[in-house]
């Protein structure tokens, strides 16, 4: 799975931040490429996008499924487990961790937005 050089550096900025936040840099990367993701990944494509060894991916799936950011499906005749990003994290501690996690980090997400905004637009 190749991941285009904007993404990339985004899920790498993601990382970034996600220590400054008190998470582990691999769970905010894989976070951030599944955030992005155009449709549901296996753990394999995490681990061919990032490059990371599949236990450390597996070790953040479960971080962030603890956390309800990252929902498990299956397909039939598929016995790999498919993640997708909770859009809408589910239960009240997740929704309040997050709100908590936005309101106290904004400037590093808005200098994430603009560094993202700002290699998009052209000119």
């Amino acid at each position: 799975m190749s991941v285009s050089a904007l993404r990339q550096e985004f899920i790498l900025h993601f990382g970034e931040m996600g220590s400054r936040w008190g998470i582990n840099r691999t769970v905010g990367q894989v976070y951030a490429l599944l955030f992005l993701a155009d449709e549901p990944l296996c753990a394999d494509d995490i681990v061919a996008a990032l490059g990371f060894s599949r236990s450390n991916v597996s070790m953040a799936l479960k971080e962030l499924q603890s956390w309800n950011l990252v929902r498990l499906r299956h397909q039939q005749d598929d016995r790999r487990e498919i993640l997708h990003h909770a859009r809408r994290p589910v239960g009240d501690r997740a929704h309040a961790d997050q709100r908590t996690a936005q309101a106290r980090d904004r400037p590093h997400a808005d200098q994430a937005a603009r560094t993202v905004d700002g290699r998009t637009r052209p000119g």
